[in-house]
């Protein structure tokens, strides 16, 4: 679908031509080919306000329903999971994470034994005679 016919609420114009189509049309032939879905449940999920408010957001810009967004987001989730993808990428970016700031240490380590200290050198003077 185009992101036009996601919009919703539709004006009632079109509500009224399409349910004027399906009264006119047999649609069994379009349905033939058709497939059986697995039904889906309800749930209820808690979230912080403008976590809740960003996911409409980035929903819209997409031109989905904020409930289609969250649903692809977290079977996405669930197939990285489940090919264990992700979990291999995390390890290894935390495994460069922890090179690179070995690394940055040893740089900064490495770069205080070449620079020698400062301190305040005094001169006596010594008292005149």
């Amino acid at each position: 679908m185009s992101k036009e016919s996601e919009r919703l609420p539709r004006p009632a114009q079109e509500l009224e031509e399409l349910a004027s189509y399906y009264d006119d049309h047999d649609t069994a032939d379009e349905m033939a080919d058709g497939q059986w879905v697995e039904p889906m449940v309800t749930t209820s999920l808690r979230l912080p306000r403008d976590v809740f408010e960003q996911l409409k957001e980035n929903a819209r810009r997409e031109g989905k329903r904020h409930t289609a967004y969250i649903r692809e987001i977290l079977e996405h989730s669930l197939e990285d999971t489940d090919s264990g993808e992700l979990a291999e990428i995390r390890t290894k970016v935390d495994e460069l994470l922890r090179t690179v700031k070995s690394q940055e240490t040893a740089k900064v380590a490495a770069a205080r034994k070449k620079t020698p200290s400062v301190s305040k050198r005094t001169t006596s003077r010594k008292p005149p005679a």
